[in-house]
């Protein structure tokens, strides 16, 4: 009689098992495999989401301090504008966020809310270095020009016309080199007008007429050849 299991047949048995044993150990101490983990969306403001995801060549970090100095900015300046409720909201990315342009790196560049109503300028918007465009025109704005949009180094547009803005224009206006138009017509704005801005030199376009402006034009203002 034959036996029942012959060495042909044993030994390929024997590898089975003794594959099976070693990956029950390996099991044993690397532990069972680790479940493929899904990544949340992170705070607009912060994480690798905040920009697109996958496909964007934004860096969300440049993003980071416009987005906060725009939520900071946001109960100020939408005021009762119609999009206020839904948009410039935390689950809603940067990108997407109404009247702004982003640069290829993520950086906010420009900031179009013209024909809305809105409410005021928020100091907060001198935080966006990175703005070149702001344009705020024809809306109801109230209050005062914010001295701190002075620190928009980068500015070259600056269009506030068509408001119902009050106070003084701002001396701070003048630190910016970069500009090159200056638009507050047709709003309530009183005092002189600065003379620091002649020290605008790449000026092109400054239109001040339909306010409440006194005293008279600084001699400054002909150094603006550009004009």
């Amino acid at each position: 009689m034959k036996p029942c299991l012959s060495a042909r047949t044993l030994l390929p048995a024997l590898s089975v098992l003794c594959a099976a044993i070693a990956l029950t150990a390996l099991m044993t101490i690397a532990g069972p495999p680790v479940a493929a983990q899904s990544i949340s969306v992170p705070d607009v403001c912060s994480g690798t989401a905040a920009i697109g995801g996958a496909g964007y060549s934004y860096t969300h970090t440049n993003a980071i301090p416009a987005c906060n100095a725009l939520l900071a900015a946001k109960n100020t300046l939408l005021g009762t504008a119609t999009f206020a409720t839904g948009d410039w909201i935390t689950t809603t990315r940067i990108n997407q966020w109404r009247g702004l342009t982003l640069s290829a790196d993520g950086r906010v560049t420009s900031l179009n809310l013209q024909n809305n109503r809105l409410g005021s300028i928020p100091p907060a918007l001198g935080n966006i270095t990175t703005l070149t465009y702001l344009r705020l025109y024809n809306n109801q704005l109230t209050g005062t020009i914010p001295t701190e949009l002075g620190n928009l180094s980068n500015l070259q547009t600056l269009e506030l016309f068509n408001n119902q803005l009050t106070g003084s224009i701002p001396h701070q206006l003048g630190n910016l080199s970069n500009l090159q138009t200056l638009e507050l017509f047709n709003n309530q704005l009183t005092g002189s007008i600065p003379h620091q801005l002649g020290n605008l030199s790449n000026l092109q376009r400054l239109s001040l007429f339909n306010n409440q402006l006194t005293g008279t034009i600084p001699t400054e203002l002909g150094n603006l050849s550009n004009l």
